[in-house]
């Protein structure tokens, strides 16, 4: 008896820890994910502002091969919607892990195939026409991947920590945004003909070690406990979980893409547009703006789990309101400091818009949205619902940007605000109702 007794007392002592662990790895697989999928939307980014112009666009004035490189950026966004339903589809259906290993490969594989690409002095025509290709079937993953981790992340998570779960797997945008940048900016140092023939290709080769990574800590991931608890309990599967959310779940659709429109839209736009605008406004060089903007990445990292635990405290719907006000307040003044020539000011103005801004509105976003869907339609509203406002935010900034630049670039923050106040907006008038356990 008095064995039993021992034994009864090292399991219990055991398995805490064994299910920490598991949701340890399990938030770990989730990041490492969207490291990824920031990684390759950094870099991306970065070159279309700096490098495909000269390369893919080299016999069109440089502002409109800039402009293409942004619309080819844009297109990714815009099939995003189509992969979140395709991969949510799969992800309600069968499971969150499965689809979360084909989402990974397609990622690392096409973002690969860019840094091999022959530029069009070599390749022709061909050479613009597969960079578009294989940023569509960036797009068509990334589609999935989102939601897929922030689920994975969120789903293995204690109750009463959802949003910190959630934010964790946001984290990875960060830090993908951080190691992208920070490489770029080791890079932009060599001679401008060796940065143009090889330099910016070594990046993206490199995202290739990154997801071989990301499949081995998956591989050690168990399924969302959710998801096999809703299976055992309901065992039954929707055909059609697209229709499932269309039918039930518009206003929180429509919800979520408002709230997402103005976190993603100043993101898009510092990742994205912000470097290139600097560096050819002559204010600050290539190297020194990857490291600043690496600085308020490696700062929105902590930035944002940060926020979203203190949602976990004060609810969502309370924080994300107060925090979506603040942005709108904050716009303009970030402007002011990114117009300032100063590069003490322009650094301020990273972390600001990284941390503050982005980081208060978007730490939260997983669970805000998550927790309006119940768990057999949860994927495919998450990813349609995110991937409709990384579209409308994050791929229409640098374009918009761009377009304004040419004509007024007084208007940029004008279009920040409208996007902050459409957030702040449908979190306050938000009159969906949430599933039991969420935390509004």
């Amino acid at each position: 008896m008095d064995v039993e007794q021992e034994m009864s007392g090292k399991l219990a002592t055991v398995q805490p820890q064994q299910s920490r662990t598991k949701v340890l790895r399990a938030r770990a697989a989730s990041m490492v994910g969207t490291m990824a999928e920031a990684y390759d939307f950094a870099l991306y980014g970065a070159a279309a502002g700096i490098v495909f112009p000269r390369l893919f666009f080299a016999t069109l004035p440089p502002a409109t091969g800039a402009l293409l490189a942004f619309i080819i950026l844009l297109g990714g966004y815009v099939v995003r919607p189509l992969g979140g339903v395709v991969f949510g589809h799969f992800g309600d259906r069968y499971g969150r892990r499965k689809v979360l290993f084909i989402t990974l490969i397609l990622m690392g594989g096409s973002t690969f195939a860019m840094g091999l690409l022959p530029p069009t002095e070599q390749l022709g025509l061909a050479a613009p026409v597969i960079l578009v290709l294989l940023r569509l079937l960036q797009g068509l993953a990334y589609g999935g991947e989102w939601a897929g981790a922030t689920l994975m992340s969120m789903e293995h998570s204690p109750k009463h920590q959802r949003g910190l779960g959630a934010s964790i797997a946001a984290a990875g945008g960060p830090a993908g945004s951080l190691m992208a940048a920070f490489i770029l900016g080791i890079v932009a140092l060599s001679p401008e003909e060796q940065f143009l023939s090889w330099g910016w290709r070594l990046p993206f080769l490199v995202s290739m070690l990154v997801v071989i990574f990301g499949l081995w800590l998956r591989a050690g991931v168990e399924e969302s406990p959710e998801f096999v608890s809703e299976r055992e309990t309901q065992n039954k599967k929707d055909k059609a979980p697209l229709l499932n959310v269309l039918k039930l779940y518009p206003k929180q659709v429509i919800g979520g893409v408002l709230v997402g429109t103005g976190a993603l839209f100043v993101q898009g736009l510092l990742a994205a547009f912000m470097i290139p605008y600097l560096v050819g406004r002559g204010d600050i060089d290539r190297s020194t703006a990857f490291m600043l903007f690496s600085l308020s990445s490696l700062l929105q990292i902590f930035a944002l789990p940060f926020f979203a635990a203190l949602s976990d405290k004060y609810g969502r719907k309370r924080w994300m309101t107060t925090a979506n006000a603040a942005s709108v307040l904050l716009v303009a003044p970030l402007f002011v400091l990114f117009d300032s020539s100063s590069t003490p000011l322009i650094g301020l103005a990273f972390i600001v818009g990284n941390t503050l801004i982005v980081g208060a509105t978007f730490g939260p976003f997983g669970a805000y949205i998550s927790e309006r869907f119940e768990v057999r339609s949860r994927y495919t509203g998450v990813s349609l619902s995110f991937q409709i406002a990384a579209m409308l935010g994050a791929g229409m900034a640098p374009v918009l940007a761009q377009t304004l630049l040419g004509e007024n670039g007084s208007m940029v923050p004008v279009a920040l605000i409208i996007a902050a106040l459409l957030s702040l907006a449908s979190v306050v008038v938000a009159v969906s109702s949430m599933p039991a356990g969420a935390r509004d």
